[in-house]
């Protein structure tokens, strides 16, 4: 997952950034430095968003940007 599938994905669902730190147990800042590439996202992070947004949800939306 990249910063701007997650950004994507995150806003498509109408969320904060602090909604999905709360959700995910992790700082808004965290999530701020994913979305602007400023930290890599951890592979169980990853886990942890497909998890959330369900692995259905986040292929759908990485074939949308994908074009």
């Amino acid at each position: 997952m990249n910063k701007e599938l997650l950004r994507f994905i995150r806003t498509s669902k109408g969320m904060t950034q602090q909604e999905l730190a709360d959700l995910m147990g992790v700082t808004q800042s965290l999530i701020y430095a994913y979305e602007n590439g400023r930290k890599p996202i951890a592979k169980h992070r990853v886990q942890q968003l497909r998890n959330i947004f369900s692995d259905d949800y986040v292929e759908r939306c990485k074939r949308f940007l994908d074009g």
